[in-house]
């Protein structure tokens, strides 16, 4: 089970990076271990802010992290090893149109 990412912060997973780098640091803010201190519940919401932040604020992560999220709830739809193949060639081929 994936850690899902995007409740995490608060945002649509069609969130543009702009929204998810605003929503990162108003959260950020508001839960910095400097404001909470000692209180350890506080300081895993906000390490799980950073990990959630470090990922979806990557578009190469982003892109890995959707692709995880597809295959496991897909998965109940029994596709194929040749069909997650398929499906990952088609995201590295988009990263490489991507870095042209």
């Amino acid at each position: 089970m994936y850690k899902d990412y995007y409740k995490i912060l608060g945002v649509a997973k069609t969130a543009s990076s702009a929204e998810i780098k605003k929503k990162y640091y108003e959260l950020a803010r508001q839960y910095h271990p400097d404001r909470c201190k000692g209180d350890e519940a506080l300081l895993q919401r906000y390490l799980d802010i950073k990990e959630a932040y470090e990922i979806l604020g990557d578009l190469d992560k982003r892109l890995l992290y959707s692709l995880q999220i597809f295959e496991e709830e897909y998965s109940k739809f029994e596709l194929s090893a040749e069909d997650i193949v398929e499906i990952k060639n088609v995201a590295a081929l988009l990263k490489s149109n991507r870095e042209k």
